[in-house]
């Protein structure tokens, strides 16, 4: 299903992250950036200083739990918006009220539900350090940090300015308040409105994602804005959604000994690689049927 490209790219690739239903009016145009087929030509044209931004394939983007928006696979979002645009509002709030009920780690090795190598500082951890991933460069304090804050801003954004990590939970797992259920459910139905009339405007800019490299093939991994739309986007069949890079922005296998969290003791190099392997290989659907959550 092809998108419709309203507007332009932003020029500037590290302001990212505006979301379809945003108050207000959208920012205003940038220079025109390219739109590139494939991410490493997009990132050797960045290195040159020109803007660009490259078609991101949902079938290789992935999150940092393993769920992932292939219809192969399995991603909380994405199936509710499927049953959203098939069944109706109800059914979707009715899975995600399951999802959330099932889904329910202790900690933040258990947030990645098909991973048995995680270190012991994870399995320490709380479930939404998840993202604490070997390739980045922050501690617990600073990872804990920064997911709240955004948690709390992303509530404030989207009508629920109440909402708190610690008490309303999080959207990658459970457990998650009625309230902030709403809000998600909300976020996708204003989405799925938006891009079933409008197609994909890019005056609220490209998904923001980081890549992941093993041998030849890639991942990708939303680490700004864009996460409800592709959930969405995948949800109505599209293929390719415009995506730019985070910083830094490529993170190769074999270059894991180099990785922060590794070189500081926190993942081992074993580990580092088992977790890739993870990202590129859970088999997320087989994982919901065995809860209950999807039948096919």
């Amino acid at each position: 299903m092809p998108l419709n490209l309203k507007h332009t790219a932003k020029a500037g690739l590290r302001k990212l992250g505006w979301r379809l239903e945003r108050m207000g009016p959208p920012p205003a145009p940038q220079p025109e950036a390219r739109i590139c087929a494939h991410a490493l030509e997009a990132l050797h044209r960045i290195w040159d200083g020109a803007p660009c931004l490259f078609q991101l394939r949902l079938d290789e983007l992935v999150d940092y739990n393993g769920f992932a928006h292939s219809r192969n696979k399995f991603h909380p979002h994405s199936h509710a918006a499927r049953l959203m645009i098939t069944q109706g509002q109800g059914a979707a709030d009715a899975f995600l009220e399951q999802y959330y009920a099932t889904f329910q780690p202790a900690n933040a090795a258990q947030a990645m539900p098909g991973f048995a190598d995680a270190p012991a500082a994870l399995h320490a951890a709380p479930s939404h350090l998840v993202c604490w991933a070997p390739f980045f460069v922050r501690s617990q304090m600073e990872m804990h940090r920064d997911v709240a804050t955004f948690i709390q801003h992303d509530n404030a954004e989207h009508g629920f300015p109440s909402g708190h990590l610690e008490v309303d939970g999080c959207h990658w797992h459970g457990p998650l308040t009625y309230e902030k259920r709403s809000v998600e459910l909300r976020r996708l139905d204003l989405i799925h409105e938006s891009l079933s009339k409008s197609g994909y405007d890019l005056s609220y800019g490209p998904v923001s994602v980081r890549v992941l490299r093993r041998g030849p093939d890639l991942r990708f991994i939303i680490g700004g804005g864009g996460y409800h739309r592709v959930a969405v986007a995948a949800a109505l069949g599209v293929a390719h959604v415009p995506a730019a890079f985070m910083v830094p922005a490529i993170f190769d296998v074999d270059d894991v000994a180099w990785w922060p969290q590794v070189r500081n003791g926190l993942w081992t190099a074993t580990q580092a690689r088992h977790y890739i392997d993870y990202l590129f290989d859970f088999d997320s659907r087989a994982w919901a049927r065995a809860q209950g959550l999807v039948q096919d």
